[in-house]
């Protein structure tokens, strides 16, 4: 009914995550739609500054907006929807998101991942592109081709790996950066490096010969720069001669119970979908860690030594530690048991370490938790920032980093040491 009375309908999505917007689809005269996320304090003016033109909108999707619920794999199994209450089962594997649908159903994709519009305009292009001895280096020109606003672009790096026996997915995002912001026709060259890790992948079977190991299978690997999944162009291939162990670890967590799981399977050219047993367990986890329990210290009493003692090096951590009796040992261990904790800041979600008398005597401090996601949260009034998710959208390391710094700033002023 609204479009029916306005000229120009806007929808603003004020949502923590990804939602069918199949009725925002069967609405005509719907002109945009903005992901606004759950975007803290701040986030009523940020929306203004974007609607009214001030500032131009720069962030990118971390997550594949289908088109519809059932197109995401999990769709008939996820929480109670199958009947089963007890027990789920990540059928996907490593096919979660865009990796499921780049690799299976891209017709199926609405919104790609890493897509995000502007007021403006860029092009890019790849100018530089070479191997290293632990990886590979990008150099990107970006430029606002537009004539009226200024803007940031994101560069994003896919690699696509060969299927190869473990059945790896089309795409994975490699590595990415965030121009500064560019004036109407201004360029800036930004330097994205790709890890050699990037092109391994876990084998929790032995298929490559080399169990409980991150692997880099033989084949060539493409490497697409653009600014979401489906848009990135292929700009760089490595042929790599043969199969390598890149990192040797061993079984800790496999699944008890075994059930299939779906992988990919190359045929005429084309991947598609087949289902395999997960690899359960061989080793018990029990086992594990009874085999490496660290060497027992015996109880020596109190010696006088301070925690502070450890610091300055005056004695060593088993000597002070050798000073704990076992209702000591047992305490550092559990916490203070309750939420609002007296022992902390008011509102706290809990303390740890120095929770006994005897404790805090050897100079262990009571360290005071608080819960999340946005902030911390106590009764004294504190910041709400954005969201996580919403500031994965920003593809901007060094902005995340600059706003945790004054979070951090703000619990050592309100008493919290651990968010």
């Amino acid at each position: 009914s609204l479009c029916q009375h306005y000229s120009h309908v806007l929808v603003v999505l004020n949502v923590g995550g990804v939602i069918d917007t199949t009725f925002l689809r069967n609405q005509h005269g719907i002109d945009a739609i903005l992901l606004m996320g759950q975007a803290g304090s701040s986030g009523g003016d940020a929306l203004a500054d974007v609607l009214s033109g001030k500032i131009s909108p720069c962030g990118h999707l971390t997550t594949t907006w289908a088109e519809q619920y059932e197109d995401y794999p999990s769709a008939d199994t996820f929480g109670y929807i199958n009947g089963n209450r007890d027990d789920e089962y990540y059928k996907e594997g490593i096919y979660v998101g865009y990796r499921w649908f780049e690799t299976f159903y891209p017709e199926n994709v609405l919104y790609p991942f890493g897509f995000g519009l502007s007021y403006t305009d860029f092009e890019m292009n790849c100018v530089s592109k070479h191997g290293t001895e632990n990886g590979f280096e990008f150099e990107v020109s970006v430029q606002n081709t537009g004539s009226q606003h200024s803007g940031k672009e994101v560069v994003q790096i896919y690699l696509e790996k060969p299927c190869a026996k473990l059945g790896n997915p089309s795409r994975i995002l490699a590595g990415f950066a965030k121009t500064a912001l560019l004036a109407p026709g201004e360029t800036q060259t930004v330097s994205v490096f790709v890890p050699m890790e990037r092109l391994s992948s876990y084998d929790d079977s032995g298929k490559t010969g080399f169990k409980s190991a991150y692997i880099i299978e033989s084949g060539e690997y493409g490497f697409y720069i653009g600014s979401d999944v489906r848009d990135a162009k292929a700009v760089y291939t490595y042929k790599q001669a043969e199969t390598v162990v890149f990192e040797q670890l061993s079984e800790t967590a496999a699944p008890k119970n075994s059930f299939d799981v779906f992988a990919a399977a190359e045929q005429n050219g084309n991947k598609i979908i087949v289902k395999q047993p997960v690899n359960t367990a061989t080793t018990r986890l029990k086992d594990i860690i009874l085999t490496n329990l660290p060497k027992s210290v015996d109880y020596s009493g109190d010696r006088g030594y301070k925690l502070s003692d450890v610091k300055s090096g005056k004695v060593s951590m088993k000597n002070f530690v050798a000073q704990l009796d076992l209702d000591e040992l047992e305490a550092i261990t559990r916490g203070g048991y309750i939420m609002g904790h007296p022992l902390g800041a008011a509102g706290n979600a809990g303390i740890y370490g120095g929770v006994l008398p005897s404790l805090r005597e050897k100079g262990i401090p009571a360290v005071t938790t608080t819960d999340g996601p946005s902030g911390i949260r106590l009764q004294s009034s504190c910041s709400l920032i954005p969201i996580g998710t919403l500031l994965a959208c920003t593809y901007d390391e060094g902005l995340v980093e600059a706003l945790y710094e004054k979070v951090g700033e703000e619990m050592k002023d309100r008493g919290s040491d651990v968010l």
